[in-house]
């Protein structure tokens, strides 16, 4: 449901993207280099640390086995965390801040969000499929 972004209303002040449509609007971006370089650095910093944290959970669930299947769902998100991870270091927050984005950065960080982003989407299907076949 969060993947595909059903059931979030857009906020009438607050223009933000859910799941894979989030990864989209991030490659855009990226792609583009034309939004503020500050703001997609944090972003992108943060988009690494939330990926990081559903990992954890996720691995911490399937070793306490409190849903059956859960491993290859822990393992998909654990297989995101160095693409994301990579993105961040290519355009890491830091000084100077207001410095642009180096093009060929962004476009190899674009390349390691499109591949996390499928193997998240693995990762959600194999999910979705766990909990419905409780």
């Amino acid at each position: 449901v969060c993947w595909r972004g059903e059931g979030f209303l857009k906020h009438p002040w607050y223009d933000y993207a859910v799941g894979a449509e989030a990864y989209r609007a991030l490659i855009r971006a990226l792609e583009k280099a034309d939004t503020d370089p500050l703001g997609l650095r944090y972003i992108l910093e943060i988009h690494a640390d939330a990926r990081a944290c559903a990992a954890r959970y996720l691995q911490r669930l399937a070793a306490d086995a409190v849903l059956p299947g859960l491993d290859p769902v822990a393992d998909g998100y654990t297989q995101v965390l160095p693409l994301t991870a990579r993105a961040v270091e290519l355009l890491p927050v830091a000084a100077p801040y207001e410095r642009p984005l180096d093009v060929a950065a962004a476009s190899e960080a674009a390349e390691l969000l499109r591949q996390a982003a499928a193997l998240e989407e693995t990762a959600i299907s194999e999910l979705e499929r766990v909990v419905t076949d409780r």
